[in-house]
């Protein structure tokens, strides 16, 4: 996101381009670096409806353009860290498109399997940034489509340092149980070509 924001703005005539960041960084500075990268604004993961309205609106709003229509107000969903899968946040999310959906779910439970086989190997080779970066994009992508519980696991496990490293073994096998819970709550709705 920081390499393309840098692009499109070097690029002549994107000065009036508004470029919000989404992002599973929450953490406290992140809205100072997505500005000093050149975005105007930024949401973090998951995406709640009302809070991507909101920054849409303002953005909108400030361009002299017609805003969002108002809905009925989407309240935050209750994600329990014991929960496999928040089917009311993605049907939220989708409004009830089925077929998306189910789309969403088979590109996310392929992904996610080639993901954790991957993250396993960068634990045996100590790599420490890798293990990082795709904890980081698992508990994103699970966040997003309401895999309350692995998402929770890959938060812990994406704050783990290269001391870490007995945690990290501990963690992995929590990853992979919870990725089995998830499938098997949800292989059965994914899209057949």
């Amino acid at each position: 996101g920081y390499e393309a924001t840098e692009k499109i703005r070097a690029m002549p005539d994107t000065g009036t381009v508004k470029i919000i960041a989404v992002t599973a960084d929450a953490i406290k500075g992140a809205a100072e670096k997505c500005r000093q990268a050149g975005m105007d604004d930024y949401i973090s993961k998951p995406i709640e409806k009302e809070k991507l309205r909101a920054v849409l609106q303002k953005w909108i709003s400030a361009s002299g353009q017609q805003g969002i229509g108002e809905g009925q107000s989407v309240s935050e969903p209750v994600m329990q860290q014991s929960q496999v899968f928040d089917e009311a946040w993605l049907n939220e999310l989708l409004e009830g498109d089925e077929q998306a959906k189910a789309k969403i779910i088979s590109l996310y439970l392929n992904r996610t399997q080639s993901d954790i086989e991957i993250l396993g190997q960068t634990l045996v080779a100590e790599d420490y940034k890798s293990w990082a970066s795709l904890t980081h994009k698992i508990y994103g992508s699970s966040s997003n489509i309401g895999a309350v519980a692995l998402a929770h696991v890959c938060e812990v496990a994406q704050a783990l340092k290269a001391e870490d490293h007995e945690r990290m073994k501990t963690l992995y096998p929590d990853i992979l149980h919870e990725y089995r819970r998830v499938y098997e709550a949800l292989h059965g709705r994914c899209a057949h070509p």
